[in-house]
């Protein structure tokens, strides 16, 4: 699996309380599959979160627990990575 075209965005929650969105990425899951504009959110608690595109007000892609479990662990690493690059220099 490979995240690509990572992009830190800062956005305020639309309800106080809400989740915040802090990236948005593509996820390579296989040579023919890529989601395309996935979210990493930071929940109110601190915890992240990944969320599929929204199409018609419904997720463009269903997935199971441990495809989402590695695209969390891969989106994170790569945000953790970001991060890091941004203030070490």
């Amino acid at each position: 699996m490979e995240i690509s075209n990572f992009r830190l965005v800062s956005m305020e929650p639309a309800i106080p309380g809400a989740a915040v969105t802090i990236a948005f990425f593509n996820a390579a899951i296989t040579p023919e599959l890529t989601i395309a504009n996935m979210k990493l959110r930071r929940k109110p608690d601190g915890d992240l979160k990944i969320e599929a595109p929204r199409a018609f007000g419904e997720p463009a892609a269903l997935m199971r627990r441990g495809l989402v479990n590695r695209i969390h662990a891969a989106a994170v690493a790569a945000y953790k990575g970001m991060c890091i690059d941004r203030f070490s220099n």
